[in-house]
């Protein structure tokens, strides 16, 4: 079965429990309820099932039609307390595989081990944020990374600090390394370092950078990028990201 035709499928069986469907594109749907509330519904890992086991079509479409009516229930949070927060893919795997069967939480390849994941950033507290949360609020991924970025803007002030070779970008923790997402930060730190950007996430909550025009900066990097790791409660990667035409990527020997 195709993307198309699982496509189809879908919507048919979401049309007979009585919701609209709106067909974005194949394996992406915009569902509505009667109430005027809207959710995304993202198919991918459902057409995977299927394709790996094609008699569970039946159940596979049940579990679509649920998940689509849990969506469309009042949000279990609010979109702008949404943040992108830095996670490895084996940290992400793991939360995949701890919900077998049930939607995977949203995750954004951003380079090399490094993806993009999201929370609702609360007082006290870090909930992440799950594919029915996102729906719930009608976000797809790109939804997703455009209102994290533009809270991380509203809430956060990001500062350069230290001296060289090595700086660090601070703005109060948690969700520091996800100041590699701002391409805005990284045109104003460029008047500061000139030449191209080279950075580290050693934490969630810490994010290095120095500049391969440095003279020693990149090796002073990854020095202290090691040893930051081994010392920190939420150790992310020790590799180096460096800024290539306005995206990150690994940094090769």
């Amino acid at each position: 079965m195709d993307a198309e035709a699982f496509t189809d499928r879908a919507v048919q069986a979401l049309r007979q429990a009585r919701l609209e469907v709106e067909v974005l594109r194949p394996l992406l749907l915009r569902v509505h309820a009667s109430t005027g509330r809207q959710a995304m519904a993202q198919l991918d890992n459902l057409l995977a099932e299927v394709i790996r086991s094609p008699g569970s079509l039946e159940g596979v479409l049940v579990r679509c039609v649920g998940s689509a009516l849990a969506a469309l229930e009042p949000p279990e949070g609010r979109v702008e307390d949404i943040l992108p927060l830095l996670r490895h893919e084996e940290q992400v795997h793991r939360a995949w595989a701890a919900r077998p069967g049930l939607p995977r939480m949203p995750a954004i390849p951003l380079a090399g081990p490094v993806c993009v994941c999201f929370g609702f950033d609360g007082e006290h507290s870090l909930r992440l944020v799950s594919r029915e949360a996102a729906d719930q609020l009608a976000l797809d991924d790109a939804g997703l990374q455009r209102v994290g970025l533009e809270n991380l803007r509203r809430k956060l002030r990001p500062e350069l600090v230290g001296d060289g070779p090595v700086w660090q970008v601070v703005s109060g923790g948690t969700y520091d390394a996800a100041w590699l997402l701002d391409p805005q930060l990284w045109d104003r730190f460029s008047e500061r370092m000139p030449g191209a950007p080279v950075a580290s996430v050693p934490a969630r909550d810490v994010l290095l950078v120095s500049s391969l025009a440095i003279p020693h900066g990149r090796q002073a990097l990854a020095s202290l990028t090691v040893q930051v790791r081994q010392e920190v409660d939420h150790p992310l990667w020790d590799g180096l990201l460096v800024r290539v035409d306005g995206r990150w990527e690994v940094a090769t020997s």
